[in-house]
């Protein structure tokens, strides 16, 4: 899949205005001319410093002018061609035309990427905001008393330049899957590595000798590194401010090029690394064969159901191998349910760790399809409740499965929608420990279904870390809240206070934990939790 090229970031209008002009008073004019088309007047009326602001669209052909001028520049310099030379301002209109196309082409760039279930990211648009708003800044600091040309000529060429390399970007998408469509394109071959890696680096490489040699054109030549220091400030806020996509799907990469993303990820694992002593190696293919005997001698202690009542069914899973807080979480929460809900002899944990490979069956998504379609065989659809407990990492609308040395496939949310409903499982309460948690709801949602999700959809969760014994979801909710009530939605929302208390603390970005729930999931929940109330043990 072609990267999202966050590095052609040229220009915004949203201070290009105040740098154009330092005055305590703002007034944009212009004059209607007779020869082109304009229509609107605008006056806006203001206090303070900022008294007036007088705004009248100008003719509809300067604008296209303005706009052919610098897309001309923006290809003449993209094929390493002398740009043209022009001298005269752009006029705020046309910087305004040209920002709303950038953001609806890199809008566009994202949904080629995301798949199904589009939805805009507020937190994308903000972030798309910021880091273009750093560039102007940059570039005009850049350009101060270096140039003769008007910034606003020169963020409108630098702006012209990023939609054309979007364009780039996009079409090279489209074609690439195209190819793959036809099978020019193979799996996991040659072509791939070309198509899917190579090529965005080419386009990567082309767009910064296109900012290079913006560079060059826009600073006197006789300074030093011109079109370099052009390229740095197109970088630096893509490497330093948060990024997100402007749209997001069932199949969107939140992995960003940000320092915010993997800078932490990389100390802890540092840390993590440092305190591990090596270990001896994996016997990878005694591992994979081993696998049957593990998962069938773990469901001969899952019992059917029986007797007349509603009872539990709990499948626990913690797929990251690298940290141990992950395999303490499931082991802990199954020995929770065990005790509270009676599901001693009706569960199973999955685990990717190296202390558990010969007891315990991988937390592979191969075995858990398995253990699901078995856990259903033994299930009565109409009134026995499954209790799937997963605690990850996550992406949006992924769960890593992690095992160094083992390759694994990670589960996505559609992914894990189909295993549910092939398993002929009815009636589901989904516990879901990782960040981005909050993408499956779309998902998994339904009348029979509850979800508790650590995360929103576009926020991370706490607590991963190998000297903790659970995470910050886990802890809260199956720690501390369960082991008060068996009612799930209190449970939840006493676990979510908890969290903000514990966040606040710590100065940590809120995660909101999300929850959903259909009303027959809810009505038999609470047929369980009366059962407890009124003294009725669930049967074995």
């Amino acid at each position: 899949m072609l990267y999202r090229p966050n590095v052609c970031i040229c220009g915004s209008t949203t201070i290009a205005m105040v740098l154009r002009s330092a005055k305590s008073e703002i007034s944009f004019s212009c004059r209607i001319n007779q020869q082109t088309c304009g229509f609107l007047n605008l006056g806006l009326v203001g206090s303070g410093r900022v008294s007036y602001v007088a705004i009248r669209i100008i003719g509809v052909r300067k604008i296209i002018d303005e706009l052919r001028l610098a897309f001309t520049n923006a290809t003449r310099l993209a094929c390493l061609r002398e740009a043209l030379q022009p001298l005269t301002p752009v006029s705020s209109v046309t910087l305004s035309v040209l920002v709303v196309i950038s953001l609806l082409l890199y809008a566009l760039l994202d949904a080629l990427h995301a798949g199904q279930n589009l939805a805009i990211s507020e937190h994308g648009v903000s972030t798309f905001i910021a880091v273009w708003t750093v560039f102007a800044g940059l570039v005009a600091l850049i350009c101060a008393n270096r140039t003769l040309m008007p910034l606003s000529r020169i963020l409108a060429d630098l702006t012209a330049i990023s939609c054309l390399f979007v364009c780039i970007y996009a079409i090279a998408k489209v074609l690439v899957d195209l190819a793959s469509m036809l099978g020019v394109v193979g799996s996991y071959g040659e072509e791939e590595i070309l198509a899917y890696a190579f090529l965005p680096l080419v386009i990567f490489l082309w767009n910064l000798t296109t900012l290079w040699r913006a560079g060059r054109r826009f600073l006197h030549k006789s300074i030093r590194f011109s079109g370099l220091r052009l390229v740095i400030a197109a970088c630096l806020p893509v490497f330093l401010l948060p990024q997100s996509p402007l749209v997001h799907g069932s199949e969107t990469s939140w992995e960003r090029l940000d320092i915010w993303a993997y800078g932490p990820s990389f100390w802890q694992r540092d840390r993590e690394q440092a305190s591990t002593p090596s270990l001896p190696r994996i016997d990878v293919e005694r591992t994979y064969y081993r696998q049957n005997e593990l998962v069938s001698r773990a469901l001969q202690t899952v019992r059917p159901s029986n007797g007349g009542q509603s009872q539990m069914f709990f499948v626990g899973a913690a797929p990251y191998a690298t940290q141990d807080v992950f395999k303490r979480e499931v082991l802990s929460a199954r020995s929770l349910f065990d005790r509270r809900f009676k599901t001693k002899d009706r569960s199973i944990v999955l685990i990717n760790h190296r202390d558990t490979i010969k007891t315990t069956p991988l937390a592979s998504v191969s075995n858990l399809e398995f253990v699901l379609q078995e856990i259903g065989h033994r299930m009565k659809a109409d009134r026995d409740v499954l209790v799937l407990f997963i605690t990850t990492h996550g992406t949006h609308n992924r769960l890593s499965v992690h095992f160094p040395s083992l390759s694994l496939n990670d589960l996505t949310a559609p992914h894990l929608a189909r295993l549910l409903d092939k398993s002929g499982i009815k009636n589901r309460v989904l516990i879901i420990s990782a960040c981005h948690s909050g993408s499956f709801i779309p998902h998994l949602a339904g009348e029979n279904t509850m979800i508790l999700a650590a995360s929103h959809a576009d926020t991370q969760s706490f607590g991963c870390s190998n000297s903790r014994e659970w995470t910050y979801f886990g802890d809260a909710l199956l720690n501390h809240a369960m082991r008060e009530s068996r009612s799930f939605v209190t449970a939840f929302n006493r676990a979510k206070r908890l969290i903000s208390t514990w966040e606040a603390r710590e100065g940590l970005a809120p995660s909101k934990p999300q929850i959903s729930a259909g009303p027959a999931i809810l009505n038999l929940l609470n047929k369980i939790e009366r059962q407890f109330e009124d003294g009725a043990s669930l049967q074995r």
